[in-house]
């Protein structure tokens, strides 16, 4: 007797949908970055920027120079500029143009906003921030880990997991008074950082 085939339901059943397949997961690196979209003009001391409708020129990475000199930004086109900074005594500071992408869609994204990948280091929920701690980066040139200061509202800040542990802060930077001020804070898994060798740290894929 020929066994017939199983009922279509069971066979969809054992077989997998596309949408059921596992997504693979990028690692998530130590990292601390700015994001916005800016005309960009090449200046002796690095690049002239647009910030909150003021030009601001920053310092630009030898990669970032040679990819400029090679091909020259379109004048009054904006591009999508990722930059670095610090926060020293709480307020960005020291920021560096590090990577230059085309700007992705018809409307250009003025608001800069950040992401910092770190770990939880200190609370102060009567000041009303956190501090990260950015570790070295394994595929960065990050050498000793330095302190980002980030600002939150109250209730934000009641939500956070406990000190110590790693996590992405997303948020907006605010030019005006210098703060980095947080919208989301996800605790994630950070790769552990090993010896530095290469570029300095990248920025975690957006969701």
């Amino acid at each position: 007797m020929t066994d017939l085939p199983p009922p279509a339901a069971e066979v969809a059943a054992a077989t997998p949908a596309p949408h059921q397949k596992k997504r693979r997961k990028y690692p998530i690196h130590f990292h601390a970055s700015l994001r916005w979209d800016s005309p960009l003009r090449v200046v002796p001391s690095g690049v002239e920027l647009h910030l909150g409708g003021t030009a601001i020129t920053v310092g630009v990475t030898e990669q970032v120079r040679r990819t400029l000199q090679e091909q020259p930004p379109e004048l009054g086109r904006p591009s999508t500029v990722l930059l670095w900074f610090r926060t020293p005594e709480g307020y960005v500071q020291e920021l560096e143009l590090a990577k230059v992408t085309p700007t992705q869609g018809p409307e250009a994204a003025s608001k800069p906003q950040f992401s910092v990948g770190a770990r939880l280091k200190a609370v102060n929920r009567d000041e009303g921030f956190l501090i990260a701690e950015v570790e070295p980066n394994k595929r960065g040139a990050l050498t000793e880990p330095f302190e980002v200061h980030i600002w939150a509202a109250l209730d934000l800040l009641e939500r956070l997991p406990k000190v110590g542990r790693t996590v992405v802060v997303t948020g907006e930077y605010r030019p005006q008074s210098g703060r980095l001020v947080a919208a989301r804070c996800k605790p994630v898994h950070i790769a552990a950082p090993k010896s530095p060798a290469g570029a300095p740290p990248q920025p975690v894929p957006q969701e």
